[in-house]
């Protein structure tokens, strides 16, 4: 009979990479405990919807998912933080907030190219918190675990997705649009080739109209209340309010054109976000030189310099409790747009031949509680270490 082999992208541990692997875990679990982050376990299966809802479908063509005998659909995880939330949220009324908790264990990913993938993760939350000291406390965690990977010669990056936003509402940019821009900074690489192929594809989902397109004579309608506009577009548009199909009323048809039409960012202000952005991608490196160019870039754009007080706010905390911390502040690194809404960071391991790759990332995500089922909106917050490949 043939053998049957195991899964592409998973793999089995001998007795050294097994001790490899407790090397890492049993210190970086010891120094959590220390700061009184306790351990659960959660499943390794979970509904499906769990991890749809954080990720807003980013994560779907990786979850390794099936229906289980009950035509429940379901996936093995594969990751940690949702699992944690839904912890938090079946188990709130007997737990202290602030919640601090750990875990480790593996998680998994289907990869079109390799199929199944299998990897370990060690990580924490920080529950019931918002303030730039608990995003302190989690980074300079996550930095100071990372010093047990392979002597801990390790670049630590800080973005602040917050921020982000905050720059692109400040020149008129909608959130659907805010939304758009952060989660395509991959084609800002400095040309126009990229830009353009930024303003095609907002164009095509109707973001932006073509330039020169507006219509003036509709122009009024975006800063008036909603029964004033539907007022006003039934009278221009009264001979052609029929739906051919008969499906809709008159009603729905305004109705809809009003609402596409307010989320339609005007041209003008997303040319100036793409620029802006632009040049914040330029301005990373070490952070005191780095926010010193943020804040000048600020000026010349005319915004408000102090929409940078957040991160300096946490770097200023993070110096106070580790004062050898070394960042580097890139507010290009966004990581996942659908759920992270303050800092994000990433760190990486130097001595690795492969160094692109972060051996650890978190962030701030203060809508998650809600998202998964809470009645109100909780401040949390985490990281994880990723140990893909065990390397000794």
């Amino acid at each position: 009979m043939p053998l049957v082999n195991r899964l592409p992208g998973t793999s089995d541990k001998n007795s050294a990479e097994i001790e490899y692997l407790r090397s890492i875990e049993e210190p970086v679990q010891g120094l959590l405990a220390s700061y009184d982050y306790s351990s659960i376990q959660t499943p390794v299966i979970e509904y499906t919807d769990l991890f749809l809802r954080k990720s807003g479908g980013e994560l779907a063509s990786r979850l390794y998912s099936f229906q289980d005998p009950g035509g429940k659909y379901v996936s093995l995880r594969p990751e940690f933080t949702s699992s944690c939330i839904r912890y938090f949220i079946e188990n709130q009324q007997d737990l202290e907030v602030p919640l601090r908790i750990q875990y480790a264990g593996p998680v998994f990913r289907y990869n079109p190219g390799t199929g199944y993938t299998e990897s370990y993760q060690i990580g924490a939350e920080l529950i019931g918190i918002d303030s730039p000291d608990s995003d302190a406390e989690i980074l300079s965690l996550a930095l100071e675990g990372a010093s047990y990977f392979n002597g801990g010669d390790i670049e630590c990056k800080v973005g602040h997705i917050g921020i982000l936003g905050q720059i692109l509402s400040s020149i008129g940019i909608s959130q659907r649009g805010q939304n758009f821009l952060i989660g395509n900074l991959h084609h800002l690489t400095g040309s126009a080739e990229g830009e353009d192929t930024l303003l095609d594809q907002a164009r095509s989902v109707g973001l932006i109209a073509q330039e020169g397109k507006m219509d003036d004579s509709i122009n009024p309608i975006k800063d008036m209340e909603k029964s004033k506009a539907l007022s006003l577009l039934s009278d221009l548009f009264k001979d052609s309010l029929t739906d051919p199909l008969g499906n809709r009323s008159s009603e729905d048809i305004l109705d809809r054109f009003l609402s596409n039409y307010s989320r339609t960012d005007e041209y003008d202000s997303f040319v100036a976000g793409i620029a802006i952005l632009n040049d914040i991608l330029k301005s990373n490196g070490e952070y005191k030189g780095t926010i010193e160019r943020l804040k000048e870039l600020m000026v010349i754009n005319d915004i408000d310099s102090s929409l940078l007080n957040p991160i300096t706010e946490i770097i200023e905390h993070l110096q106070r409790r580790t004062p050898e911390a070394k960042v580097t502040l890139d507010l290009g690194l966004v990581r996942g747009i659908a759920y992270y809404t303050g800092m994000v960071f990433e760190i990486y391991d130097q001595s690795e031949s492969n160094s692109s790759e972060a051996i650890c990332g978190g962030g701030r995500y203060d809508g998650l509680v809600k998202a998964l089922g809470a009645n109100n909106d909780v401040p949390a917050l985490g990281f994880a270490y990723s140990l893909a490949g065990i390397n000794r």
